[in-house]
C-alpha cells in the first residue's frame, strides 16, 4: 500500500486548508491520466471527497485518495515531496 512521507502529509494539509474545502473530509487524490499511451501518469487533485470507489488513506492528518487502478500501480511507493525555489514537487520513491 502506498506510504506517505511526513513532509508530504504536511504539504498535503496545507494544500487542503487553503482549498475552501472541509478538512476532516477533503484529501488529495490521485488517479491514472489515460492521456499518454506511452507511461504511467499521475493526475493530482485537491478534493472534497473520495470517489466512491477510492482507496483512503490517512497519515499525520492527511487524507489520500487513490482510485482503483492507481491504487493497483502503486503498490510499495512512497509519496514524498521536494522543494526547490519554494515550490513543493510529489514524487513516489521507493521506501527501501
Amino acid at each position: 500500500m502506498l506510504a506517505v512521507s511526513e513532509i508530504a502529509a504536511d504539504v498535503i494539509n496545507d494544500l487542503v486548508a487553503s482549498s475552501g474545502h472541509d478538512p476532516e473530509l477533503a484529501g488529495l487524490r490521485f488517479e491514472i491520466d489515460t492521456s499518454s499511451s506511452v507511461m504511467v501518469r499521475y493526475a493530482l487533485n485537491v478534493v472534497a471527497l473520495p470517489g466512491e470507489d477510492d482507496e483512503v488513506l490517512e497519515a499525520d492528518g492527511a487524507r489520500v485518495f487513490l482510485d482503483q487502478a492507481a491504487a493497483a500501480t502503486l503498490g510499495e511507493k512512497m509519496l514524498d515531496v521536494e522543494i526547490a525555489d519554494g515550490r513543493a514537487s510529489f514524487t513516489l520513491v521507493d521506501p527501501y
